[in-house]
């Protein structure tokens, strides 16, 4: 199994590019503007992008085996849980708001489509921050843990670090620095699969190689 962990760095590299990608792509617009936009397609890209980047969580773990402390082990279980609940979150935004867009009345059409989804969703859109917060703080610890290890480079946890605080104050922060903070991550998971990929491909070369 763990021969073949370097197949799990191409997910981890493509999730890493469609990622940031798809939320500058995110279209932030009045519940009456939706339909003008690529909403819906901009969040399956996004769910989908999380769900590469939980196979290369998955292979990260795997890579690092018994090395990996207590730290990274707790990161990687909250980060998967907040990633699986980020992905659901994305799913029921991008189907959700354009159907409430339809149904809602006429002083509800200016208002932010996410505003929207949240109060219509009432204690359920309350559970989703909590696990939004459970998606950053598994990433800062995860990246606190790659700063403390060797087995991927140190930049990996740098970037994943810096990412993982800039992406989760989303709503503190201009929408510029949480795109900043989503490349961050992405670049931290593209960096994550080049290791997983070609740095295996390049041992299997050096053993393939014929002696003369």
């Amino acid at each position: 199994m763990i021969k073949q962990l370097h197949w799990s760095g191409i997910p981890c590299i493509i999730g890493g590019i469609v990622f940031p990608f798809a939320l500058l792509q995110h279209p932030i617009v009045a519940l009456g503007q939706i339909h003008n936009t690529p909403y819906t397609l901009v969040h399956v890209l996004a769910g989908t992008a999380l769900g590469l980047l939980l196979v290369g969580l998955f292979a990260l773990y795997a890579r690092s085996g018994t090395g990996m402390k207590p730290l990274g082990r707790f990161g990687v279980l909250i980060a998967s849980i907040g990633t699986v609940f980020e992905i659901a979150y994305l799913l029921i935004d991008g189907f959700g708001a354009p159907t409430l867009a339809l149904a809602s009345p006429a002083p509800l059409q200016g208002v932010d489509a996410h505003a929207v989804l949240l109060k219509s969703l009432g204690p359920v859109g309350m559970m989703f921050l909590l696990f939004e917060l459970c998606f950053v703080v598994g990433y800062l610890m995860l990246a606190l843990a790659k700063l403390d290890a060797h087995v991927f480079p140190r930049w990996t946890g740098v970037w994943l670090l810096s990412g993982a605080l800039l992406f989760g104050l989303q709503t503190l922060l201009p929408q510029f620095v949480v795109d900043l903070g989503a490349a961050l991550l992405g670049l931290g998971f593209i960096e994550m699969g080049f290791v997983l990929f070609f740095k295996r491909r390049e041992r299997g070369d050096e053993n393939n190689t014929p002696s003369h």
